[in-house]
């Protein structure tokens, strides 16, 4: 199911709601950034923060 934005997602879809705020308070701030109408987004868009988190490989 598609939200018009991240603040209707919250508020229309108990797991993203949950789901978001289990989230670190800098990591919902990038999110907030971006445009997430899906729970599947929402995922898809905090494993790309993790992974460009993570330090290089040397």
């Amino acid at each position: 199911m598609y939200f018009h934005d991240l603040t209707d997602l919250l508020n229309g879809d108990e797991a993203a709601y949950t789901f978001f705020y289990s989230l670190s308070p800098r990591t919902q701030e990038l999110l907030r950034a971006q445009n997430i109408c899906s729970l599947d987004q929402l995922r898809r868009a905090v494993e790309d923060i993790r992974l460009h988190q993570r330090p290089s490989a040397f």
